[in-house]
């Protein structure tokens, strides 16, 4: 187990690989952690010879919480933080719904950091995304129902009551607040200076396709694809979104490879 510490924060993470020339950093979604990317190729990444980091973000998991707000912004920096904290100069970033939006500020941020990027369902944080959180009586509950119905993952009483625990920290932290600044996030924000290869993958009855497709278009070169299911579609089409993530990234690799002997210019954010 791993923790590393970065301005007063400390933060969980797990490295699969940790010899491996390339890295591939991958952010959970808002109420997740880590563990979700074990279903989604994080060990065929890790077997392909790739160092594969996983953290918790900060409130989530086993990373420490803190006063700091959670706009887009702030949670973007924490996690430039941490690559600042590991040692990672470059790498290859996949971000799922909330951690898509704090994926796609890290690369505005210090684009020349990533070579390639994986979002699945980036938030764009409008007022129909913001109705999927709610916090009045019975609606925490709502959630993990809707969650474990779809998904077939069953949430105990004990996993019930944690999240509940966790969720009211979040509320009391600001979170909608936070949210609610970033409203219209992928409309407003600065994705044309996005230039890594990129890939965003959609389900077609999820309540977030509009964003996803939103930022496909909005990144310059980026491929959309698409799948049957809600925004919970990884957890249900995991192969399929594990053979569009792994083979994303090996693809890009390759044609980066291929480029520079051919002496081909490749962009610094490459």
């Amino acid at each position: 187990m791993s923790w590393v510490e970065a301005k007063g924060v400390r933060y969980f993470y797990r490295v699969l690989n940790n010899s491996g020339k390339k890295t591939v950093v991958m952010l959970h979604g808002l109420f997740s952690n880590h563990t979700l990317y074990y279903r989604l190729g994080a060990t065929d990444l890790a077997n392909a010879g790739y160092r594969v980091v996983m953290p918790d973000l900060r409130g989530h998991g086993l990373s420490d919480s803190s006063e700091r707000g959670f706009t887009v912004n702030e949670m973007a920096e924490d996690v430039l933080d941490l690559m600042d904290a590991l040692g990672i100069g470059q790498t290859a970033i996949v971000g799922y719904s909330w951690g898509g939006s704090i994926a796609i500020q890290a690369l505005i941020d210090q684009p020349e950091r990533f070579w390639s990027t994986v979002l699945i369902e980036p938030s764009g944080l409008v007022e129909e995304d913001l109705e999927l959180i709610n916090f009045e009586e019975g609606g925490v509950d709502n959630y993990l129902d809707d969650y474990a119905s779809t998904t077939r993952i069953p949430v105990n009483d004990r996993e019930r009551v944690l999240f509940k625990a966790r969720v009211e920290v979040f509320r009391k932290r600001g979170l909608m607040e936070a949210m609610r600044a970033d409203c219209d996030y992928l409309v407003n924000a600065d994705l044309g200076s996005i230039h890594c290869p990129a890939i965003v993958l959609g389900g077609k009855q999820s309540i977030l396709l509009a964003d996803a497709k939103l930022a496909a278009q909005r990144i310059e070169g980026s491929r959309f694809v698409m799948t049957e299911g809600n925004h919970y579609f990884p957890m249900i089409q995991t192969k399929w979104v594990k053979k569009q993530l792994v083979g994303f990234i090996l693809n890009t690799e390759k044609q980066i490879g291929a480029d520079h002997r051919r002496g081909v210019q490749v962009s610094q954010a490459w």
